[in-house]
């Protein structure tokens, strides 16, 4: 990374000067080293923006066996064309850099956990400029349900946590939701979009009427009732829910609720039927 390259040129520079002035007893050196060693704070204080910068200008590359797991397990990805495909694996790439996952009862996390939560992300805000989600930047993952502060008394899957901008996650119920949508509500898509809600709270949300549960249900077969069990929690965000099956969904979600289908459309600017279509990125606000 970039900041490494700096430490060694600031670094090095700094302590060849204070040395050439400690040996010749010349203060000129040690004047020149000033500027270099401010050039070492900078660079440590700075650090995270300046890594950011480089990956940005520098976009990393996903390794083969990560295309191929995504290209087996989303299909949103494998309905890109070439460049829709590469502005995905550039974004995955990017996203850890970006992010902290933090295990929970475990030592470390599998490396396909991390990508179902980036490629959930990913997904979501494709549309869009800012694809980070900050400053949500902390991911906690425990390996099956938990308790939290907030909810103390209620085992949950997943949860967002504004205020210390953590989303927070089973494992097996991200796995299960992401790799068998059919059967299982997908939990990691859930909390990114309700902190995309959360960070977007002036735009044009469409009003969902008193149907929508049925509406939801058939357009994934999951009643009201199993979403509440699958998450666990006593309240859950309709809206969440409905733009996670506009987007796990969408042929069906297109076939049952054509309006709301150009609705969320709209306010993602995402046609997830479309594939290659060019997009126009947005302002977030």
């Amino acid at each position: 990374m970039l900041t490494r390259i700096l430490y060694a040129i600031f670094g090095f520079g700094a302590m060849l000067f204070f040395y050439l002035g400690y040996a010749t007893e010349n203060a000129l050196f040690n004047y020149m080293a000033v500027p270099l060693f401010v050039g070492l704070v900078v660079t440590y204080v700075m650090s995270p923006q300046i890594d950011w910068w480089y990956y940005q200008k520098n976009p990393p590359t996903l390794d083969g066996r990560t295309k191929e797991w995504l290209t087996k397990s989303l299909p949103f990805y494998n309905a890109l064309g070439e460049a829709g495909k590469q502005r995905f694996e550039q974004r995955m790439a990017l996203f850890p850099n970006a992010h902290e996952f933090m295990p929970m009862h475990v030592d470390s996390l599998p490396q396909e956990v991390q990508l179902v939560i980036a490629a959930s992300a990913v997904h979501l805000t494709f549309g869009q400029a800012d694809f980070l989600l900050e400053p949500y930047e902390k991911l906690v993952v425990y390996p099956s349900s938990f308790l939290s502060p907030r909810y103390p008394k209620h085992m949950h899957s997943s949860e967002i946590h504004p205020e210390d901008g953590a989303l927070i996650f089973s494992a097996r119920h991200l796995m299960h939701g992401f790799l068998q949508p059919k059967q299982y509500y997908n939990t990691a898509l859930h909390e990114c979009v309700q902190a995309w809600i959360q960070l977007n709270p002036n735009r044009r949300y469409p009003t969902l009427g008193d149907d929508i549960w049925e509406t939801l249900a058939q357009i994934s077969t999951y009643k009201k009732e199993s979403v509440y069990e699958w998450i666990g929690l006593p309240a859950i965000d309709t809206m969440a829910v409905s733009i996670c099956h506009f987007l796990v969904f969408p042929a069906r979600f297109q076939e049952v609720a054509p309006a709301l289908y150009t609705q969320f459309s709209e306010l993602l600017n995402l046609n997830p039927l479309e594939g290659e279509q060019p997009i126009v990125y947005i302002n977030q606000g």
